[in-house]
């Protein structure tokens, strides 16, 4: 697989609308559509998904968020 804008590993940055922006890691991304199949094109961001964990706290339960609503804070090594 191609590597994306957000990928797994990322440290990013998500600005949850009425609240304040917080950050996590990306533990999966997956597209939105199910039927895109190529996996060797760069993706549009609204286009894909992502599944964070949070790191401002333990108790929540990863989450999936829109890529476009993600900013990239810290790049994971290939």
């Amino acid at each position: 697989m191609k590597r994306q804008r957000f990928d797994i590993g990322d440290l990013v940055e998500y600005d949850d609308p009425g609240s304040l922006s917080r950050q996590g890691l990306v533990l999966e991304r997956r597209p939105i559509n199910p039927n895109f199949y190529n996996t060797d094109r760069d993706y549009h961001v609204d286009e894909y998904r992502c599944k964070i964990k949070f790191i401002d706290t333990e108790s929540e339960e990863p989450r999936w968020v829109r890529a476009k609503w993600l900013k990239l804070l810290s790049q994971a090594r290939e």
